[in-house]
């Protein structure tokens, strides 16, 4: 079956990928089958997938608390609470901007608590670095949160003592976190979407490094790509399109990023159990990894393919 889960505009000629449609970055279903999604470019959503319907629970640009949602990225579902929670991983960028996000190291994320009983959102967490993956704990007692640019992930309390405790859940990863998903072993699959190592640092490291080059460079990018935007108006020509887009938002960039396919297992301390590697690029930058019958599937939203490992 297939479900048009977001539609903004008909596909046209010449238009780059991310203006043409929505974005379904987290897909979660609740007990009873409704299916639940994170949409960087419609919001929060829940589809019927029977009948293919689609009600929009948080459309995008919806002001909570002084700033507008604008990049939801991925969802967990507390059934229990009637409570479901999403990151949105900036409220200064879109997707179609993600690079900037990367580059400018920017701390405007947060984690959004969506009331399904009210239809009422609060910000439970702000202030963070590309938080994108975000998993309730097997027990409902806690959050994990990735938080990209940071190379970590987050522990947020639910319940309990310590209830409302943001701390450090595992740090200084060997790539850039996203989405955590449950294991069978009572741990956690993280997907890494770039291997990092002392001989191999990932864009962020190389870039951080050098801040004036990576502001020249972003700048003068962004403006050759507005100039060209311009020329297309005069001539449309699809080469000019398309060399425009990639410049503007610095979509060339990404040839640069580790293709070192890398997902780890993770335990309920933040003690890592295993580490599955690609490090010639057969599965590279995987964003997603969820555990079914004793295999463990992982896709990335750059990849044309969902690959299947058998544990």
């Amino acid at each position: 079956m297939f479900i048009y889960v977001c539609h903004l505009a008909p596909r046209e000629k010449h238009k780059n990928i991310w203006n043409s449609r929505g974005r379904p970055l987290g897909l979660k279903f609740d007990s009873k089958g409704n299916l639940y999604v994170a949409d960087a470019f419609c919001g929060l959503l829940k589809v019927d997938v029977t009948t293919g319907t689609v009600k929009r629970l948080l459309p995008i640009s919806t002001v909570v608390e002084g700033k507008a949602v604008s990049m939801p990225d991925d969802l967990a579902i507390d059934e229990q609470e009637g409570v479901i929670y999403f990151t949105d991983s900036t409220t200064r960028w879109s997707l179609r901007d993600l690079i900037f996000i990367c580059l400018e190291h920017e701390n405007s994320g947060r984690v959004i608590a969506f009331n399904l009983t009210t239809n009422q959102a609060s910000v439970i967490v702000d202030s963070m670095y590309f938080p994108n993956g975000i998993q309730l704990s097997h027990d409902g007692s806690f959050l994990l949160i990735a938080e990209w640019s940071k190379f970590r992930i987050m522990k947020y309390y639910l319940k309990g003592e310590f209830k409302g405790v943001l701390e450090i859940f595992i740090d200084n990863l060997p790539g850039e976190p996203d989405n955590i998903r449950p294991s069978t072993s009572e741990g956690y699959w993280v997907t890494l979407t770039g291997g990092r190592s002392r001989g191999r640092p990932s864009l962020v490291d190389i870039s951080s490094e050098y801040p004036f080059v990576k502001k020249v460079v972003v700048r003068t990018s962004h403006l050759l790509g507005s100039l060209l935007e311009q020329l297309t108006s005069i001539w449309p020509l699809e080469f000019l399109t398309k060399t425009s887009e990639n410049l503007r938002h610095l979509n060339y960039m990404f040839q640069w990023a580790s293709h070192h396919g890398l997902v780890i297992e993770v335990d309920e301390n933040g003690n890592i159990n295993r580490s599955l590697h690609s490090p010639d690029g057969k599965i590279p930058i995987p964003t997603e990894a969820s555990e079914n019958n004793g295999h463990l599937y992982i896709g990335s939203y750059f990849n044309d393919f969902v690959a299947r490992v058998k544990l």
